[in-house]
């Protein structure tokens, strides 16, 4: 029986070193030397059937892209790619769903997605435009149970955007707009906002430092490597560093280290002689246990600054403490 074109043994593929690499570039080389079975080969789906792909319109500035993974089969989470057209529509953020961790022969330890995966691309618009979007959606699976792997698939579809207007935001808003962008059903555990799952604080004991404490709820973490600090006015921010957080193997980007409680992060810096108060800049992003990430977050602080006279009183007398109110958060 002829062999489909578009499948290749997973051991015929990596017989030699030289197709493992062009692998690893993303290129399925079919070498063959020795053909799949026959009742395999009448196994396996088309492309199209293993992983169907769809793609909607949500808002001016978001779009969800759909692949619809049949059972048996999975797709690796780092082999998604997006390209929109044309120049003045570009793609700002990706949201992807949990993803599970498998011991792959050829990659050792990946994440793929399987069932429904719905990713959302959040879309960056010059204004004006023409609201027409051509979006290119790139991806790879394999089947489990035979053990092939297909070559990169793409689709290209034409999308037609909403007008946006004055003061339209397509920002998500609540938890209950995420769990609807990300496909969690209603029905399953309710989700802190992310102004509740992670309230930030800062306040200056003395002129030379920021202290910022996060407050994270229970079944809540932050992400360690996502968060980092700037300085908007008012001073300069020194080289620091962050807590030590712990490992978590994590469903979206596999071993990672977070923050799962409080946590505080001393911040050196060097104000300005008149400044009487700073501005604080924190980026950061988190998930909830139970099933949801939530988008990168960004958070300024108004912090009140000691006056130079206080700080000079409390170095010449260590018993006499230097005071400041922290600033409101804004």
């Amino acid at each position: 029986m002829k062999q489909k074109s578009y499948l290749s043994s997973a051991a015929d593929r990596f017989k030699s070193s030289f197709a493992r690499l062009l692998m690893l570039c993303g290129i399925v080389i079919g070498l063959a030397s020795t053909p799949l079975g026959a009742q395999d080969s009448e196994d396996l789906l088309e492309p199209d059937q293993a992983f169907a792909f769809s793609a909607q319109v949500i808002s001016p500035e978001k779009v969800a892209v759909t692949w619809n993974i049949a059972p048996g089969y999975y797709m690796y989470l780092d082999k998604f790619s997006f390209d929109s057209d044309p120049a003045g529509i570009t793609i700002s953020d990706i949201s992807y769903p949990p993803a599970r961790t498998k011991q792959d022969e050829f990659f050792g330890d990946v994440q793929i997605l399987e069932g429904s995966a719905r990713i959302i691309l959040n879309l960056s618009r010059g204004a004006p435009d023409s609201g027409q979007l051509q979006l290119t959606a790139r991806g790879q699976g394999c089947n489990d149970p035979v053990g092939v792997c297909y070559a990169p698939i793409a689709h290209t579809v034409a999308l037609t955007l909403p007008e946006t207007t004055a003061g339209q935001s397509s920002a998500i808003n609540s938890v209950t707009d995420l769990q609807q962008l990300l496909g969690v059903a209603a029905s399953g555990p309710e989700f802190l906002a992310a102004e509740e799952a992670f309230r930030l604080e800062a306040r200056s004991d003395r002129r030379d430092t920021l202290i910022a404490q996060f407050f994270v709820a229970p079944g809540y973490y932050l992400y360690r490597d996502k968060l980092r600090f700037e300085m908007l006015a008012g001073a300069t921010l020194e080289e620091h560093a962050l807590p030590p957080g712990v490992s978590k193997q994590d469903p979206y980007f596999g071993e990672v280290t977070i923050f799962p409680a409080d946590f505080t992060a001393e911040l050196p810096i060097v104000a300005d002689a008149a400044a009487s108060e700073v501005r604080l800049i924190a980026h950061f992003q988190g998930c909830a246990e139970q099933g949801i990430c939530y988008p990168p977050a960004k958070k300024t602080l108004l912090i009140s600054l000691p006056s130079i006279i206080s700080d000079a009183a409390a170095s010449e007398n260590p018993n006499l403490s230097a005071s400041g109110e922290a600033g409101n958060n804004t």
